[in-house]
């Protein structure tokens, strides 16, 4: 499940830790959990002490938490909901689908008539590392303002593909438009303590699901009139609202099980292909702090400390655009 490389910089006494997981298998908390872990064993291992072993039982997927330990009407509601409108309603948002922003032309489309294997495409990373002070001043604001990160993050994207727009459609020549601005964006949530029987600890698996921030791809926003912060108020409370919709939340879990699989994805798609393999603008697919300790002891007083993380989700066949990973440690 995990593959793990380690650069070591002596001069500087540094090391890079670069690891590799199936998205499929595991999400960004498995990733920490693992990184976690092996840190443990080296401060443990420069004293010689052992590791006392807690043995946890082997959890079920997201889809078994969600469908067997919910409400008994959940799995059979969520079956009619699929059966009538799941998979025609992914194939008629597709038809209509166009990018804010112009796909690079490398970029091949996804259909019934790709073969199999699929092509890749290529997917590209940009990293940038921000400064602690900035980020508790934007901590602080957040506050202020009674916001939380991820309902600022949304004004700061539609801003970025806002003015990123600008540009695009002056390269294309293609005229302004004097409506609102709609984005087609969603947002992964962290389901482990959402469902309906949560596990003690924190598991190794992929326990998150993503859900469209439908307001935006639907009313989209007033760039001359709305104010980021009124934005960053309403990002909240959707972000809210939406996490409290048991159905809606389970939908993209479901249809991942019973219709994105091989014998029957294309079956779904019929003649339609997904043009540049994009299913939408962004995904904003984690925020939050590293979840542990970021130093541990080491013999002869040394200290092992994590400064930095950064997180990479590569998707090499139908994805958005764009995917926003934000993590702290400091």
């Amino acid at each position: 499940m995990f593959y793990l490389t380690v650069w070591v910089n002596r001069s500087e006494n540094k090391a890079r830790f670069f690891l590799f997981s199936d998205h499929i298998m595991s999400d960004g908390d498995s990733g920490q959990i693992f990184v976690n872990d092996t840190l443990e064993d080296v401060a443990l291992l420069s004293i010689e002490a052992a590791k006392p072993v807690n043995e946890f039982p082997l959890r079920p997927s997201l889809y078994d938490m969600w469908f067997t330990g919910g409400p008994w009407w959940l799995k059979p509601l969520a079956k009619i909901v699929l059966a009538l409108v799941g998979g025609s309603a992914f194939v008629n948002f597709m038809k209509g689908f166009k990018p804010v922003l112009t796909p690079r032309e490398d970029q091949k489309d996804f259909g019934p008539k790709s073969g199999i294997p699929f092509e890749h495409n290529s997917t590209t990373l940009l990293s940038q590392a921000g400064n602690p002070t900035n980020m508790r001043d934007t901590l602080r604001k957040c506050k202020e303002e009674g916001v939380t990160v991820g309902g600022a993050l949304i004004p700061m994207l539609v801003l970025a593909f806002y003015h990123a727009s600008k540009v695009d459609h002056k390269l294309n020549g293609v005229d302004e438009t004097d409506g609102p601005f709609r984005l087609v964006a969603d947002m992964c949530y962290n389901m482990r303590q959402r469902v309906p029987k949560p596990a003690e600890e924190r598991q190794v698996g992929l326990y998150a699901t993503s859900n469209l921030l439908q307001w935006l791809a639907t009313d989209g926003v007033n760039m001359k009139t709305e104010k980021f912060w009124d934005l960053a108020r309403t990002s909240k409370q959707q972000m809210v609202s939406q996490g409290n919709k048991l159905l809606e939340m389970s939908m993209p879990c479901f249809l991942l099980d019973r219709k994105l699989i091989k014998p029957k994805f294309g079956e779904m798609l019929g003649d339609v292909k997904i043009s540049s393999s994009c299913t939408g603008d962004a995904t904003i697919s984690s925020i939050g702090r590293y979840i542990f300790k970021s130093k541990h002891n080491l013999a002869s007083n040394g200290v092992l400390e994590v400064e930095d993380m950064f997180v990479f989700c590569g998707v090499p066949l139908v994805a958005p655009s764009s995917i926003i990973w934000l993590s702290t440690v400091n």
